[in-house]
């Protein structure tokens, strides 16, 4: 049980590092580089997955990686159309996230993120019949309460920025409840990602084609400057391994759990978004909301230890 716990609590860590790493990353390419371009970032982001698959494939210890799982199986037909719907849920989802973020100051963005909780929560009822304890909805209220504090103080409303944030929690939701639909029949989040990757390639290249992307990037300033390559790569790269995390998150823990391990990693975005980006203005709400969502995300912690302890024990008891 203690090592259970101990795994839960390092895929939750990097789940949320990985997260608030790509976060800053991409902010940083809208302002420091100017670069808006959703798809190219996406398409990217999909590609280095589809690439790293391709060099564990051929590496020679091929043996000794698939005892752990690295490679990802033939799935079924039915499994397939699963996977299919996950894609459309997860390319809108991170496709509405980076939108947001040209529109939408970091720290307000990362505040209004976390009333997706709320939306996870009702996708859970919705597709599972799960209701939370009643100290889970006291940590949730905090949490969700805590956000509408910190982003009604927003100064630098803009209605297009709020509706995609809001657009992209409920994406959110949707896409954890599928995965974790996909989990119970026995697809490791391994394979989602590679067969996720495998459905969004293509059609990520159809619209970068219309979209003229490659035209975009062929007369952009800083194409081959050896920073904004860098920056670039860096997002595609903590893209692949927050796909992975976020996946094995849902499918080992629960919905819920991922959804709040993205609030404690919201909360500390805002708090460094604040000394890092200008655009952002702090007032008596934003300091009360953190604190509230930081408490109700500590209490679930709590729970969560609690209830782990707690069922150790017992098992011990059985012994």
């Amino acid at each position: 049980m203690q090592t259970s716990l101990i795994l839960a609590g390092f895929i939750c860590f990097a789940y949320g590092f990985s997260s608030l790493t790509l976060s800053f990353i991409n902010k940083f390419l809208f302002t420091s580089y100017g670069f808006k371009r959703v798809i190219s970032i996406l398409f990217l982001q999909q590609a280095i997955i589809l690439g790293t698959y391709f060099l564990l494939s051929i590496i020679p210890y091929k043996a000794q990686l698939k005892k752990y799982r690295l490679y990802a199986p033939t799935l079924s037909m039915e499994n397939q159309k699963k996977i299919f719907i996950l894609s459309f849920f997860t390319l809108a989802n991170v496709f509405f996230g980076i939108w947001a973020l040209t529109k939408v100051n970091i720290p307000m963005f990362l505040a209004l993120r976390r009333t997706a909780l709320f939306f996870v929560v009702v996708a859970e009822y919705i597709g599972s019949r799960v209701i939370p304890n009643r100290n889970t909805r006291i940590a949730i209220g905090l949490i969700c309460g805590g956000a509408i504090v910190a982003g009604g103080s927003d100064m630098n409303y803009d209605p297009l920025g709020y509706f995609l944030v809001l657009s992209n929690n409920i994406l959110t939701a949707t896409q954890m409840q599928v995965t974790k639909r996909l989990s119970e029949t026995k697809v490791d989040a391994l394979s989602m990602m590679f067969w996720n990757s495998v459905n969004m390639v293509p059609v990520l290249a159809t619209i970068a084609l219309f979209n003229n992307e490659i035209g975009y990037l062929l007369e952009f300033e800083y194409t081959l400057d050896p920073g904004f390559l860098l920056v670039l790569m860096l997002s595609g790269i903590m893209g692949m391994l927050i796909n992975y995390s976020c996946l094995l998150c849902t499918t080992y823990n629960s919905p819920t759990t991922t959804s709040i391990t993205g609030n404690v990693k919201d909360i500390f975005s805002t708090l460094l978004g604040m000394l890092l980006f200008a655009d952002f203005q702090f007032n008596f709400f934003i300091a009360v909301g953190l604190i509230l969502s930081l408490s109700g995300a500590g209490y679930y912690s709590y729970i969560k230890i609690k209830a782990a302890s707690e069922s150790a024990q017992v098992e011990k008891s059985r012994v």
